[in-house]
């Protein structure tokens, strides 16, 4: 609950950021038993680390904007929180969000943009996640906001050392989802074989049986992950390219 109250000054802070006008109240939060605290200088720290790594247009991209790219800028947990509160709280607008390399996101990045996919009224279409840490619970998280969203189009997880739970996870929630039409689980060549996924025959499996109930024309990418030859070429058999591998 603080950490909400924390997401919503820091917002509240970027969104007067350069207004010689703005004469800020004191930051206070609720504690324990109702004790309030004033944390003007942790959220202005907050608010002053967040914009230290994005430029002041992209900042304003993303309280106001319908897409904003933030790859590899070291966001913290936090600032995914951050990041994703401004979806969820502040811009219906948002529809194209690329945050590609921030590793630390891991699943507290992860639960936040699952909330922000499952807030309502929001539109945002394509999520891109790749190598930001989320690992199989990240995913979970993830898989089970797609049960309720109906704007997501394109959903980016290479990279996020993701095994067969993670497919699991997301093909038991695609046949409850009309939307999506890309879902990335490969991995690049270039990537790091401590970051890299690693679904298996098992999972490519069950994003199969997933497919061929899912009411959506939905393809996946399991590009460089350990699925065996028979595997691809049965699956192939099943669902044809609607799944790569």
């Amino acid at each position: 609950a603080q950490r909400e109250q924390a997401v919503e000054l820091v917002l509240d802070h970027l969104s007067r950021l350069g207004d010689p006008c703005h004469d800020p109240e004191p930051d206070i939060l609720q504690g324990r038993g109702r004790q309030l605290h004033d944390v003007s200088r942790l959220i202005g720290e907050l608010t002053e680390a967040f914009a230290g790594k994005v430029r002041a247009k992209d900042v304003q991209r993303l309280l106001t904007g319908d897409s904003v790219q933030l790859d590899k800028l070291g966001l913290s947990d936090f600032e995914a929180q951050v990041v994703a509160g401004a979806v969820r709280l502040r811009n219906r607008q948002m529809q194209y969000l690329t945050l590609n390399g921030n590793r630390a996101f891991g699943l507290v990045g992860a639960r936040a943009f699952a909330a922000a996919l499952e807030a309502r009224g929001r539109q945002l279409a394509s999520l891109l996640l790749a190598d930001c840490g989320l690992g199989d619970e990240g995913a979970e998280a993830l898989a089970d906001a797609l049960r309720v969203n109906n704007t997501l189009r394109i959903l980016d997880m290479r990279q996020n050392r993701l095994t067969d739970r993670a497919a699991q996870a997301l093909a038991s929630a695609l046949p409850e989802n009309a939307a999506l039409e890309s879902l990335y689980l490969n991995n690049d060549r270039w990537s790091s074989e401590d970051h890299r996924n690693a679904i298996g025959d098992d999972g490519a499996w069950a994003l199969a049986l997933a497919l061929a109930e899912s009411p959506a024309e939905l393809k996946v990418s399991l590009v460089l992950n350990p699925v065996s030859d028979d595997t691809k070429e049965q699956v192939k058999g099943a669902v044809g390219k609607r799944i790569r591998f």
